[in-house]
């Protein structure tokens, strides 16, 4: 893969996190997010109680959402493979964490989640792997 379709591969990615995450940074919009959230929650067959958010959840939402939209940012604006590897290494530890949440029976909707962080860690590490550079004596 040539350097140029990793760049649009990891500039995809990016917009892909900006477009979930923008509404978590849009406090207005919070509440409508918490909602679907819980109606996924039942949808699925959560066990737990879907908790009320109090004005300090919503404020951790909102933090979340922010940065979660200017690391979107960033990447669209300058991606590149240094942060390629932090965005692939950081989607692993965040769906462990996902996945340790929906095991331990806090929510189904962790796993769905963690679908998107697995795949596209797997997308990028792909991108990272083929279009790394090669060497004079590799060729």
């Amino acid at each position: 893969m040539k350097e140029k379709n990793a760049l649009a591969v990891y500039r995809v990615i990016g917009i892909w996190d900006l477009v979930l995450t923008l509404p978590f940074a849009i406090p207005p919009v919070i509440p409508f997010e918490i909602s679907f959230l819980r109606t996924l929650h039942g949808a699925l067959g959560g066990k737990a109680a879907f908790p009320e958010f109090a004005p300090l959840h919503v404020f951790f939402v909102c933090l979340f959402g922010i940065m979660c939209v200017l690391w979107a940012v960033i990447r669209i604006h300058r991606p590149s493979r240094l942060l390629a590897y932090y965005d692939a290494f950081g989607r692993i530890v965040v769906a462990s964490f996902m996945l340790t949440s929906a095991a331990r029976g806090i929510t189904p909707v962790a796993a769905v989640f963690s679908l998107s962080e697995i795949g596209w860690a797997l997308v990028e590490f792909a991108s990272l792997y083929g279009s790394r550079p090669r060497s004079a004596l590799g060729k």
